[in-house]
């Protein structure tokens, strides 16, 4: 062991060949240690798992290209459900998303209100929409609203447009909170994903005798 510091000059710095940064994600991903810090709730794991999704199938990231590669993602806080639900393509999610915020909203009874009114609601619960687009991915989205037990209606009065919601629960759209998620209830939806295998009945004593 030596304590000897090696020392160069910028003249030999530049006569030797190195090699270039090879990015996972162009510019801005490459070998090494990163931390990723934020404020809690700002989406922080959501991102982390969208680049790990990202990298692992070679597809952009943040407008940025990706070299495609095998990601080891350590998910300590999620189980398998919460992953499920994260790992969904962008439109599935956001679908999700308003799926389970409007569930939520609805298990204290039905909405009636202008679309102002049920923005203001929502961002309550962490949902952040402007009236006029959420308004607008309703209407466009009613008919998969409706297959989650989320009935739409519009009335126009003389002076505005009201929204008229309603929810009919369905079987089997509960979710499972045993991995000890803040963002999944017994109102989240998570259907359209797969499940693992229910497992076999036990067979009572009884039953076998007859």
């Amino acid at each position: 062991m030596t304590n000897e510091l090696n020392t160069y000059t910028m003249q030999d710095l530049y006569k030797q060949p190195l090699e270039a940064v090879e990015y996972l994600v162009d510019g801005l991903l490459a070998p090494g240690l990163y931390i990723l810090g934020g404020s809690p709730k700002v989406g922080k794991s959501w991102m982390a798992l969208q680049l790990c999704l990202a990298v692992c199938g070679g597809k952009g990231f943040l407008g940025r290209k990706t070299k495609q590669c095998e990601v080891l993602y350590l998910a300590l806080e999620d189980g398998p459900q919460r992953l499920h639900s994260r790992a969904l393509p962008p439109e599935q999610l956001r679908l999700t998303l308003v799926v389970n915020a409007l569930k939520k909203l609805l298990a204290e009874g039905e909405f009636r209100g202008t679309a102002t009114e049920l923005a203001s609601r929502l961002e309550t619960q962490g949902s952040y929409w402007s009236p006029a687009i959420l308004s607008k991915y309703l209407q466009s989205h009613d008919d998969a609203l409706s297959k989650f037990g989320i009935l739409l209606e519009t009335k126009r009065t003389n002076s505005k447009r009201l929204l008229c919601l309603r929810y009919e629960a369905q079987a089997g759209d509960a979710c499972d909170t045993s991995d000890g998620s803040d963002g999944c209830d017994r109102y989240s939806y998570t259907g359209g994903m797969p499940s693992l295998p229910s497992q076999p009945s036990p067979v009572s004593r009884s039953s076998l005798a007859s």
